[in-house]
């Protein structure tokens, strides 16, 4: 998630901390694919909006909405 200011995308296994513990998880933020609208001056929780980040090869990714996340364990297969 560190190239995507509206925290979305892919954190590795062990690479966030809760409560200043490491958080022995790995996981793939998505949400609705909508236009950015947080930015300077504005409030803080509007940086959530904005576009999903998907792996360059798997183009099939990009259809996958949150609501499709129950065809998760099909998803590898499809890229």
């Amino acid at each position: 998630m560190v190239r995507s200011p509206h925290f979305r995308g892919y954190t590795r296994l062990g690479g966030e901390l809760t409560r200043g513990e490491v958080d022995w998880r790995e996981q793939i933020d998505i949400g609705p694919e909508r236009e950015p609208i947080g930015g300077p001056g504005k409030p803080d929780y509007l940086w959530l909006q904005g576009p999903n980040q998907w792996p360059a090869d798997c183009r099939s990714c990009r259809g996958l909405s949150p609501s499709g996340m129950r065809l998760w364990p099909r998803w590898p297969a499809a890229c």
